[in-house]
This record gives structure tokens, sequence and C-alpha cells, in this order.
């Protein structure tokens, strides 16, 4: 891929997948500017590396503390939205035909995390056989409180309700479809 044409795609990118309305009230004035400039500096290709999916999730908690402590320093951005974000454009980026192929990111799928907001917790919540902790705010997500509903996630698709969606990352777009009519969550 053309380095050019990869730098304004990966810049696009970032700004689609962490619009405003995903991070609402999460920081101070400039944040979302700053969590752009971050995940357009994150290279797809770092991405080759990760060979395991024990590499891939110590690659995103490494990611999720520096974007946490980076733009947490100036705009007040804390772990369980900075993960959020590194969801949301990790999620963009394997579902990006371009970057996909580019970088053989389709293995990447079966690792990603559902990105955590109040609409995939509640479903996730509901629908757990395991017990989980209530959800407060996306503010107050915490690295055990996420290890739990994305463990959580990981059972409900592979339960045969949910078995076509294939991997938690995809379990959002459920959610979010559900959360119209609240007595389906």
């Amino acid at each position: 891929m053309n380095s050019q044409f990869e730098n304004a795609l990966k810049d696009n990118l970032a700004k689609r997948s962490v619009g405003a309305s995903a991070l609402r009230n999460q920081g101070r004035k400039g944040m979302i500017k700053a969590v752009h400039r971050f995940l357009g500096g994150i290279r797809p290709r770092e991405l080759l590396a990760l060979r395991s999916e024990r590499a891939f999730k110590r690659w995103l908690d490494d990611r999720t503390e520096e974007l946490a402590r980076e733009v947490g320093k100036s705009h007040g951005l804390q772990w369980g939205s900075a993960r959020k974000a590194l969801n949301l454009w990790l999620r963009d980026l394997v579902y990006n035909h371009q970057f996909r192929e580019a970088y053989g990111l389709g293995r990447l799928e079966p690792w990603l995390e559902v990105p955590l907001d109040s609409h995939t917790a509640k479903f996730i919540h509901r629908r757990s056989i395991q017990p989980l902790p209530d959800w407060t705010a996306i503010k107050e997500v915490t690295p055990d409180f996420s290890t739990a509903y994305q463990l959580a996630a990981r059972a409900l698709v592979s339960s045969r309700e949910l078995a076509y969606l294939a991997h938690p990352v995809h379990l959002d777009l459920v959610a979010w479809q559900m959360s119209s009519n609240s007595s389906e969550l």
C-alpha cells in the first residue's frame, strides 16, 4: 500500500471509528482530536508482528495504557474510554478491506474485543450466565471489569443463540440493534 494513501486512510479511519458520540462527556475539550492523533499514529504494520492472542492482548493493554496516559494527562481520558476507542478503531481497521488485505488483519478478528459501552454492557450483563459487576459508566471501567465482560461476551457468542456472530467483536451489532427495544435486552 502506498504510504501517502495509507496515512490518509489511517487518519480518516481514526476519525470515523471514534466519533464524538463514542466518547461524549469522557474528557475535556480537545480530547477527541487527541485520541484521533494517537490512533492515526499507530502503524497497522505493527499488528503483523502479533502472532498469538497473548501477544495481541499484551499489545492492546500497552496501547490502552499509553493512550490513557498521554491523552488522560492533558484531556482527562480514563482507561475505560481509551480501551473503547482502541477497540472501535481496531474493529474498523479489520473491517476495512484495504488494511485487511494489505496486512492480513483477518487473523486478528477472533482476538478482538467487543467495544464496551452502556448498550453492549447491559446486553452482556442480562444474557450472561456468570455473575458480572453492574455497569455504571465507561469512565469507571477498569482492566478487571473489562476482562470479566470480555469473557462473558466470548461465552455468549459461543452459545447457540448467538453463534452466528462467531467472534465477540461483532456482539455490539446485536446489542445496539436491540437497545432501541429495551424489552429485547
